[in-house]
């Protein structure tokens, strides 16, 4: 009895074995990332109703013979009608100003897909299956705003001083200077993004960018992990946001709407006359109504960014 009980378990799990394919575990980033697209877009970009019901598609086929893992794409839905569709890629590289999702070394991040691609893919996928989000972009029941900050030890603090000068030193060699020029770096730039982590809660994250100087203007912009690690390191051009927020103030900081940095981001100082035309726009957003609150304690913090580091400059 024992060995016909041992022999029908092992043909149990050899059952389930062969009659269930394995998904590939970048799947489940791949759906995390367009389904967090979809609800950071609905509430910055539409008249969000929390009576509604929204959808999105699965993963979609392209129409093409051969089908390769990216670019991916999903429908974005209200009742029956289609509001706009995803389109997620892979890189190497953070594609800085996007909803980015790390996995393996690369970088998945999704953007809007243009008309003619979104009716090709009408055409091609005639039936799609959807799946319900709209409790997890609900925000009628948020309780609880919370602030997480990005404090670094002072351990991690030298370490990440010591690689900003290594990193800057690389940027000036490659950038055309005179023995005129000055290169320094001011303290951390605060950012912050605001994430609904479900119907009862949001979180608004700090993160941490060195900024460095070439006289007057920001040409590069470094972050960090809380470990110490480069998060990422970003070239600037002069005609940029940074440099038009420090041609205003030398105090300030950058909030970003929905769940990741990628399309509404507001820059706030602090200042009654800078902010006001801003603050009236936010507060037509449900998310900025719900965080007000702690977006003004933390602009009361804020103090000006000074001088961190002078870089020098060897001239050979």
């Amino acid at each position: 009895m024992k060995k016909v009980i041992v022999l029908f378990a092992v043909f149990t799990i050899l059952f389930s074995l062969v009659g269930h394919k394995k998904e590939d575990p970048i799947a489940d980033t791949i759906d995390d990332c367009a389904v967090s697209f979809a609800k950071a877009y609905l509430v910055n970009n539409f008249e969000y109703n929390p009576y509604t019901t929204y959808y999105i598609s699965e993963r979609l086929k392209e129409p093409k013979e051969n089908l390769t893992q990216f670019p991916r794409y999903y429908y974005v839905y209200q009742k029956e009608n289609i509001l706009f569709c995803i389109v997620l890629y892979s890189s190497i590289k953070n594609n800085a100003g996007t909803m980015t999702f790390p996995y393996m070394g690369q970088f998945i991040y999704s953007e809007l897909i243009d008309e003619a691609t979104t009716e090709a893919l009408k055409k091609y996928n005639y039936y799609t299956g959807k799946n319900n989000i709209n409790e997890e972009i609900k925000l009628t029941n948020i309780k609880n705003v919370n602030v997480y900050k990005n404090e670094h030890s002072q351990e991690i603090a030298s370490m990440i001083e010591q690689l900003l000068v290594e990193m800057s030193h690389k940027k000036i060699r490659k950038t055309k200077y005179t023995k005129d020029d000055k290169f320094y770096i001011k303290n951390p730039i605060k950012d912050y993004t605001i994430v609904i982590e479900d119907d009862k809660n949001i979180s608004i994250n700090e993160k941490l960018i060195y900024p460095l100087f070439m006289n007057d203007k920001v040409i590069a912009l470094y972050e960090f992990y809380p470990n110490g690690n480069v998060a990422y390191s970003l070239n600037v051009g002069k005609d940029n946001i940074y440099n038009e927020a420090y041609s205003k103030s030398d105090k300030f900081i950058f909030v970003h709407g929905g769940n990741y940095p990628y399309l509404k981001t507001y820059c706030l100082f602090g200042d009654e006359q800078l902010d006001n035309e801003t603050i009236n726009e936010m507060l037509n957003d449900p998310i900025f109504i719900r965080v007000k609150e702690k977006l003004d304690q933390i602009l009361n913090s804020i103090q000006p960014y000074e001088m961190l580091i002078e870089i020098e400059i060897n001239e050979t």
